[in-house]
């Protein structure tokens, strides 16, 4: 299942924009129930790839990776996982 999360900026109580939008990947097991585990993998690994940008803008995670110039992709290859991108003509619509 795919959802869209919007952070929406209110100026008086009133939507004035839209700060930040995520389209994530939902996943469920046999059961039909809600694969928080998956989720949460996901989630992390979105926030791993934020986190070490700054620091490593080609993926690397810390210094003896970039000196190595070998990069471990795993936390790219999660969190593309669980994301999906809109057509354009949905974006821009939910905008």
């Amino acid at each position: 299942m795919r959802s869209v999360e919007a952070v929406v900026q209110l100026v008086d109580r009133k939507p004035t924009g839209v700060v930040r939008m995520t389209f994530d990947i939902l996943v469920f097991d046999h059961a039909g129930c809600f694969d928080t585990e998956t989720f949460e993998r996901h989630q992390l690994s979105s926030l791993e790839l934020h986190m070490t940008a700054e620091r490593y803008p080609l993926g690397a995670k810390d210094d003896a990776e970039a000196d190595a110039n070998i990069i471990d992709a795993s936390a790219q290859f999660s969190a593309r996982g669980g994301r999906w991108v809109p057509p354009s003509r949905l974006g821009r619509r939910t905008m």
